[in-house]
């Protein structure tokens, strides 16, 4: 399950919860180099920056989502939580929507009216193959531009 929350801090860049409870967390200035660098020289390490984390006052805080300033996370988690190829269809509908905004043919508010409105067609099949992958990929895509 994935749960999401706001870190004004920017200082956690992921954590884990495993079954018995125990959470490790990944740290480091509020700076996306280090948790970027983790992920692609992975099961290496890479340095990045000589700045530590200084842990003498470090206040962290943690506060939950605001779905409605924050509609594409709610868009995001009811897809995750469809399954089949709703998440592929959320990405390709988030993709052409933000490629119409950076072209200003769309308001940056119509993002997740255009994602919803994909999201609105059946995607429940099982996810079989990459074929199939792809073409719901281009089907949300074709979805999402004669939206636009």
């Amino acid at each position: 399950m994935v749960k999401v929350v706001i870190h004004p801090q920017s200082i956690v860049h992921s954590m884990i919860r495993l079954r018995n409870g125990v959470l490790y967390a990944q740290l480091s200035k509020p700076d996306m180099r280090h948790p970027i660098s983790d992920a692609l020289f992975w099961p290496d390490t890479a340095p990045v920056n000589p700045d530590v984390l200084n842990f003498d006052s470090l206040t962290l805080e943690f506060e939950k989502p605001d779905v409605e300033k924050f509609p594409m996370l709610n868009l995001a988690l009811k897809a995750a939580g469809y399954g089949g190829h709703y998440p592929c269809a959320y990405n390709a509908a988030n993709e052409e929507a933000v490629a119409a905004f950076l072209k200003e043919k769309i308001k940056f508010t119509d993002i997740p009216k255009i994602t919803a409105h994909v999201l609105k067609a059946d995607w429940t099949a099982n996810v079989s193959s990459l074929e199939a992958v792809l073409e719901a990929d281009t089907r949300a895509r074709s979805r999402a531009v004669s939206y636009t």
